[in-house]
């Protein structure tokens, strides 16, 4: 690896895990109605949305998702908040607002499979069966 990749690894690392920190805080606010904690959850999830969107547009967003724990750790951090923002009702109505870009930008591109995968599930449908399994138990 070279220094700068390095470099990228450490920040997407930092990122993930204040992000993960976020959504604690968030979901707690959400839990205890805190009005302070559902603004800021606006300004963030806007931003986290158009920055998933943007990634899931690279040519390959689904190598990064695959081969770099750190970001996929960043992107399952994201959708994370998405999730906990829907759960909450003050702030659904904004998700609401997003839904065809979150569905077009987003979740159909992370849905998306690779030819790699359409490979191995015609050669080796029972180690596609044991993943898909193995997925779910998460």
């Amino acid at each position: 690896m070279t220094e700068n990749e390095i470099l990228d690894d450490m920040l997407n690392e930092t990122k993930s895990i204040a992000l993960e920190i976020i959504n604690k805080l968030i979901g707690y606010g959400f839990r205890n109605q805190s009005k302070f904690f559902i603004e800021i959850n606006a300004i963030y999830s806007n931003y986290m949305i158009l920055t998933i969107s943007y990634f899931c547009k690279k040519d390959d967003y689904l190598d990064q998702l695959v081969n770099n724990k750190f970001v996929n750790n960043l992107v399952c951090n994201i959708l994370d908040n998405m999730i906990i923002s829907a759960d909450c009702n003050k702030y659904s109505g904004f998700l609401a607002t997003m839904k065809a870009k979150i569905y077009i930008e987003v979740i159909i591109p992370l849905l998306w499979s690779t030819e790699k995968e359409h490979e191995n599930f015609k050669t080796h449908p029972q180690e596609f069966s044991s993943l898909l399994i193995d997925t779910c138990e998460e």
